[in-house]
């Protein structure tokens, strides 16, 4: 969902808990993907599945970008 966000709203501000700033959602969304590897790479042992997150992220991203090129993306929303 957050890739999504990103890729159809690039530029639109969000602001991150306890960071008064605001961020572009494409610098969210890539940021969150690089903790992601990182945190997946290490050893951590925390119970969660950080390369299915990645998986489900690239996933998304080629479903959009062929909903794009089919023309159909904007349609249903």
């Amino acid at each position: 969902m957050l890739l999504a966000f990103g890729m159809l709203f690039p530029n639109m501000p969000l602001y991150i808990m306890f960071i008064p700033v605001p961020i572009k959602a494409k610098w969210m969304v890539i940021g969150y993907g690089a903790i992601e590897l990182l945190i997946g790479l290490s050893s951590a042992n925390d119970g969660v599945s950080h390369f299915s997150h990645l998986g489900v992220m690239i996933f998304g991203f080629i479903m959009i970008l062929f909903w794009k090129k089919k023309g159909t993306l904007h349609g249903g929303f």
